[in-house]
């Protein structure tokens, strides 16, 4: 898709946003497009849901493929593990040449809004550690 983009648009900077990193926060697109701070959207809404076992028995009905789903109390999902492990396979080899350039055709867009590590702890000496845990285990001996 991007090669196509870029070869319908010539010159056009093409910027990629990680589907997961940014879905369902249209601010955080809008700041990432912007390259400035958007205004945020508090209200909860749940986007692009996926549809019930009964709405997707109904939409293949629909179809002219009737199926049995009433056995399935959780996500049906209808691909096999193989063709599961080559959709992640594809996606890693598209990630890998976003990451590393996209032939100079795009460039991905990383979401600075969040943070996935934890908090650094204080450097002060914690009361916890391999020291504390040698004593609290000898006086849990001796009791």
């Amino acid at each position: 898709v991007i090669t196509d983009i870029a070869c319908a648009a010539p010159g056009a900077r093409i910027r990629v946003l990680p589907f997961e990193r940014f879905v369902g926060r249209p601010e955080a697109q809008l700041a990432a497009m912007l390259g400035t701070t958007a205004p945020a959207d508090i209200r909860p809404e749940w986007l692009h849901r996926s549809p019930d076992r009964d709405a997707i028995a109904h939409t293949l009905a629909d179809r002219g493929t009737p199926a049995d789903l009433r056995g399935i109390d959780t996500r049906w999902i209808p691909f096999s593990q193989e063709v599961q492990a080559d959709f992640r396979e594809q996606m890693a080899d598209d990630m890998h040449w976003l990451i590393a350039g996209a032939d100079g055709l795009a460039t991905l867009t990383e979401d600075m809004g969040t943070s996935e590590t934890g908090q650094i702890p204080p450097s002060a000496r914690q009361p916890r550690g391999h020291d504390r845990d040698i004593e609290e285990r000898r006086l849990a001996h001796h009791r």
